[in-house]
């Protein structure tokens, strides 16, 4: 592979480079970890904003997550080489395996993350910087050899949740309380985090059986995974009906959360038939998924107001 980090020790290079790779995990890091946090301190606030406060939780947990991620592509290397060859696409966009960056590069953008990431929780508190330390070594944990969690069945999915529920604490930690209807969001997102890390595989069936990677979709097969995400929704369907009593969520929180769930799962049922056409998995999964998934985090937001 021809690499061209030997370019970027001038300062556009390296902005340029810098651009490629936080592209690269942009879905991850920003919907899967950072907008959930910053939903956390929202729904923990009880004063006025603390603009610093939200700023440095930002750049903490997106920075965390990027560490994260950049380390998983480094150890997925040769996986993801081989993914090329086999026509993954997604392995196809890390710059890595692409040769756009070295490995060596890649390992200082990891430690540089990691930095600024810990260094700004610790800004906010001890406790916001416990829970990024704690997430930075589960996403570690996942990617590292021999650990692996992520060759790990059912650990894997555990490990994902717990990154969210982590980012969802510092995000409580950064706004100075953990009341009911944080633990409430908690819940509900370590249960849908578990559902949708096993309905993002299916996205990658096919590569995953040629690398023994021992997902949801590779043991219980696809049809099974559809059902899973589906109880998942519906279980939550229920958690939001008693979340409306329970912790005092205004009245647009069940009738706007039960309408997206509804909407969320008569999105993905036609997985359960059409898992074969990729085209149509990656439209399910991504271009549907992700925006049913930002709308209930708003949902959750706005029910947490009272008028």
């Amino acid at each position: 592979m021809k690499y061209v980090f030997h370019y970027s020790m001038k300062l556009p290079g390296i902005l340029h480079l810098t651009s490629i790779v936080l592209k690269s995990r942009a879905e991850y890091a920003l919907i899967a970890f950072t907008f959930p946090s910053v939903i956390g301190f929202l729904i923990s606030s009880t004063g006025p904003l603390s603009i610093s406060q939200l700023i440095k939780l930002v750049i903490s947990v997106t920075s965390v997550a990027y560490s994260i991620y950049l380390n998983n592509d480094l150890w997925d290397l040769e996986d993801d080489i081989r993914y090329i060859n086999l026509g993954k696409p997604s392995a196809a966009r890390r710059p890595l395996a692409q040769g756009l960056i070295s490995k060596k590069g890649m390992k200082i953008f990891v430690i540089l993350f990691a930095i600024l990431g810990l260094g700004s929780a610790l800004l906010i508190n001890v406790q916001a910087f416990l829970a990024q330390l704690c997430f930075l070594a589960f996403g570690f944990a996942y990617s590292v050899e021999p650990i692996k969690l992520k060759r790990r069945f059912i650990i894997k999915y555990l490990t994902l949740a717990s990154g969210a529920v982590l980012s969802i604490l510092t995000g409580g930690f950064a706004s100075g309380g953990i009341p009911g209807r944080l633990l409430f969001f908690i819940i509900i997102s370590f249960i849908i985090y578990f559902g949708l890390g096993s309905l993002n595989d299916l996205r990658d069936l096919k590569w995953d059986k040629e690398v023994g990677i021992r997902s949801f979709p590779v043991i219980l097969g696809p049809k099974i995974t559809v059902r899973l995400m589906l109880g998942v929704l519906f279980g939550v369907m229920g958690g939001f009906i008693l979340g409306y009593f329970q912790f005092r969520f205004n009245v647009a929180f069940p009738i706007l959360g039960l309408i997206i769930l509804a909407g969320w799962s008569y999105s993905i049922y036609p997985l359960s038939y059409r898992y074969e056409d990729e085209s149509f998995v990656k439209k399910v999964v991504v271009k549907r998924t992700y925006p049913y998934w930002m709308l209930l985090l708003l949902t959750i937001l706005l029910g947490s107001f009272q008028f």
